[in-house]
């Protein structure tokens, strides 16, 4: 069996956000939070804000596009959702010309946050006022505009549970994770279901068992698509329009509530198309066949055909001098991002 581990740590290369989109992502949040902590006309409280979403979680691929802000309101629940949100976009108004950019920003209200277009640099914001009962790692309230009242939610705890959960298992969680939303993006063009969804449907067979991190990236993968087909099989073989519910992995609440039939249905098909294809690499005798196989399902540009390059540069990561990124693979580089350790050096007790 091949699991080609090499070529899945080139394609998970490949696939992360690229310097330009990081740095956006890293300086343009941190001037909005600044602005916020400080103004007048919408309070908030310690520790003011928080990043949430994707980009925290380290599970963003491809453009990173968008970032989620957790702002801590001196609100209470008593308050109406849908004038903490006007407050908060009422407040942001005057961000463009605060930060010196007159006409590059683009604020306005979305059904749970303000949401803010950065032109020049083709980046969202989406801003989350929250109420906060207890510490803002904990459980807090956010605004739902159409259902008029404040949501339960558990942004920041879920952040940590996922590391915990990705620690436990190799730290191969959030590379699954980043595979998942991948084969997502390059086999569905339209009808995609969402990026949290996703990672809460990994997270739900990691940790009913039906996913084990001991195995190889290309197992789990298929393993998974496997579960997943086989967890919605009975829901997709109806004919009454249902599509099955998600749990939330902190809340347990359903969060794929508005997910369209017609997305679904698609969605099942990609699932069982992949998980056909990952069996099929899995069982070839023939290592050619298995790329081919895996080329299929992530594309030639990102899967590559040979690694006989990366594993040189493999075979130069000497104690010492190689790091091991925050998801576990072995480089011969320090990683320009992200968390990583540097393996220790040893000392030779052998001839020279």
């Amino acid at each position: 069996m091949y699991t080609l581990t090499t070529y899945f740590g080139e394609l998970l290369k490949s696939i992360e956000p690229p310097a330009d989109r990081l740095e956006a992502a890293q300086q343009i949040p941190d001037m909005v939070r600044d602005y916020l902590k400080n103004a007048d006309d919408f309070p908030t409280l310690p520790p003011y804000s928080a990043l949430a979403g994707s980009y925290r979680r380290h599970t963003a691929v491809g453009d990173i596009k968008d970032v989620d802000i957790i702002v801590k309101a001196d609100v209470g629940l008593d308050e109406s959702p849908r004038s903490t949100i006007s407050n908060l976009k009422k407040a942001l108004d005057k961000l463009p010309d605060a930060l010196g950019l007159p006409g590059y920003a683009e604020v306005k209200e979305s059904r749970r946050s303000v949401h803010i277009y950065f032109e020049g640099k083709d980046f969202h914001l989406d801003i989350v006022p929250a109420v906060v009962p207890k510490e803002i790692d904990q459980k807090l309230y956010i605004p739902d505009k159409s259902w008029g009242k404040w949501i339960p939610s558990n942004p920041l705890g879920y952040c940590r549970y996922l590391s915990e959960l990705n620690e436990q298992h190799g730290g191969k969680i959030v590379p699954l994770i980043k595979l998942v939303k991948y084969f997502r993006d390059y086999q569905m063009k339209i009808k995609k279901p969402k990026s949290y969804w996703l990672e809460a449907l990994v997270v739900y067979h990691v940790v009913n068992g039906s996913v084990d991190g001991k195995q190889s990236l290309a197992e789990m993968f298929r393993d998974l698509m496997s579960a997943i087909y086989a967890k919605f099989a009975p829901v997709f073989g109806r004919d009454d329009g249902a599509t099955p519910h998600i749990p939330d992995p902190m809340l347990n609440n359903d969060i794929s509530w508005n997910w369209e039939r017609s997305h679904f249905e698609t969605f099942m098909r990609r699932v069982k198309e992949a998980g056909d294809l990952a069996t099929e690499a899995l069982q070839t005798e023939d290592q050619d066949q298995a790329v081919r196989s895996w080329q299929k399902l992530f594309g030639e540009d990102k899967f590559p055909k040979e690694v006989k390059q990366a594993a040189r540069d493999l075979a130069k990561a000497v104690p010492g001098v190689a790091s091991v990124s925050g998801v576990g693979f072995v480089s011969a580089m320090r990683p320009t991002t992200g968390r990583y350790i540097v393996s220790q050096p040893t000392k030779y007790y052998g001839e020279e």
